[in-house]
C-alpha cells in the first residue's frame, strides 16, 4: 500500500475555511502610483547593495578590500535615507501621533492638522535653505577617497529637502481642498464635538 505524503500547512484544509492567507495581507501595487523619487531611490538602494556585497566579498574572500567601497556605500546610504524621506512625505507616512486626533473635536483636529501641515512645510523650507548654504560652502572640498567634491553629497540632501518641501505643499493643498479626510477617518464618532 502506497503511503501518502505528509500534508504541509499549505495543504491543510484549514486555509480553505475562509481564514485570510498571507497573500491577502500584501497590498496591491500599481506602477502608476510610483513617482520619480521612488525609481531613483530603488536604483540607489540596489546599487548600495551591490557595492556592499563587493566590499564584503573583497574584504573576506580576497583579504584585499576595495578602498572606495566604504566611502561610496556611506554616501549612497545618505542618498537612500533622504530620498526615502521624500517618499514618506509624499505618502504622508512619517510617524505622528494619531491618538491626539481621536480625542479632539473634529474642528479642532482639522485645525491641528492644518497647523501640522504648515509647520512641516516651514521646517522643510528652512532645512532646504540651510542645506543649500552648506552645499555652496563645500564646493572645493573633496571626498577622502573618491575624486568628487563633497558638494555632491550635500547637494543631494538639499535636493531631497527641496523635494520634501514641494511634496509637503502638495499634501497640504490636497488636505485643504479635500477637507482633511485623514482627520475624519481617524475621528471616533461620539467623541468630542463637530
Amino acid at each position: 500500500m502506497a503511503q501518502q505524503p505528509d500534508k504541509g500547512p499549505e495543504d491543510s484544509e484549514d486555509l480553505s475555511s475562509g481564514a485570510p492567507s498571507i497573500i491577502d495581507a500584501v497590498p496591491e501595487m500599481s506602477w502608476r502610483e510610483l513617482a520619480f523619487e521612488d525609481y531613483v531611490t530603488l536604483f540607489l538602494f540596489w546599487l548600495l547593495a551591490v557595492i556592499v556585497f563587493a566590499q564584503v566579498t573583497t574584504r573576506f574572500l580576497l583579504s584585499s578590500p576595495l578602498g572606495w567601497t566604504e566611502e561610496m556605500s556611506r554616501f549612497l546610504l545618505i542618498y537612500v535615507g533622504f530620498l526615502g524621506a521624500t517618499i514618506a512625505v509624499r505618502k504622508n507616512t512619517h510617524i505622528y501621533i494619531e491618538l491626539v486626533y481621536h480625542f479632539l473635536p473634529t474642528r479642532l483636529a482639522k485645525g491641528l492638522a492644518a497647523l501640522v501641515d504648515l509647520l512641516r512645510t516651514v521646517f522643510l523650507v528652512v532645512a532646504t535653505y540651510l542645506a543649500w548654504q552648506v552645499t555652496s560652502q563645500l564646493g572645493g572640498q573633496r571626498m577622502s577617497v573618491m575624486p568628487f567634491p563633497m558638494s555632491y553629497i550635500y547637494g543631494v540632501v538639499a535636493f531631497a529637502f527641496a523635494l520634501m518641501s514641494l511634496r509637503s505643499v502638495q499634501f497640504a493643498w490636497i488636505n485643504w481642498r479635500e477637507g482633511y479626510a485623514m482627520v475624519e477617518r481617524l475621528h471616533v464618532p461620539g467623541k468630542g464635538g463637530t
